[in-house]
């Protein structure tokens, strides 16, 4: 009597997969949340040879980000992705929602305060010649005249200061009167 055996290799299936973070995906009764190459054996009920599954997966990233923002009166701060953009321009808290490139969804709050515009200075110094009149810490004026220098706040908003800087008269004419005893 003879036997005949054939043996048959398992049926080897590969699958690449991405998802998004807090998703999972399933290979049997196995589930599977984080990226990594996985083997899977199947067995067969029905014709007893095993399947094996390999599976590579690749998990993208969910973003939650707080992103606090200043800008000056008059601009605009702007929050996109590749499909949605939003402008903003008033103080206050947004909640934005997005998707990034693999289409995960993720969420940027954003904490954004808007300075108002700076008001135009004026200032009309009078000094002696020969003195220096001081324009914030860096700048020194001597020269009489009108200089216009423009200054970043504190937010990189520009004010404008604008110095007519002139000398005090000098004083030519002198009427005195002394008396006796007094040189």
């Amino acid at each position: 009597m003879e036997v005949n055996v054939t043996v048959t290799p398992p049926v080897i299936t590969p699958i690449e997969e991405e998802i998004c973070e807090g998703q999972f995906t399933q290979v049997g009764n196995d589930v599977f949340t984080t990226t990594g190459f996985y083997e899977v054996t199947l067995p067969s009920q029905v014709t007893g040879c095993d399947s094996i599954v390999q599976l590579d997966l690749l998990v993208h990233p969910v973003y939650f980000n707080i992103d606090p923002q200043v800008i000056c009166e008059g601009e605009s701060y702007t929050v996109s992705d590749a499909v949605d953009s939003y402008d903003f321009t008033e103080t206050g808290f947004y909640e934005v929602h997005l998707q990034t490139e693999f289409g995960c969804d993720s969420t940027v709050i954003l904490e954004l305060q808007v300075f108002p515009e700076p008001v135009p200075v004026t200032v009309d110094p009078v000094v002696c010649p020969g003195e220096l009149y001081f324009v914030g810490p860096f700048i020194a004026i001597n020269n009489p005249g009108t200089y216009m220098y423009t200054i970043d706040s504190y937010a990189g908003c520009d004010s404008v200061v604008t110095v007519n800087l002139s000398y005090y008269e000098p004083v030519t004419d002198i009427d005195s009167t002394v008396c006796d005893g007094i040189s």
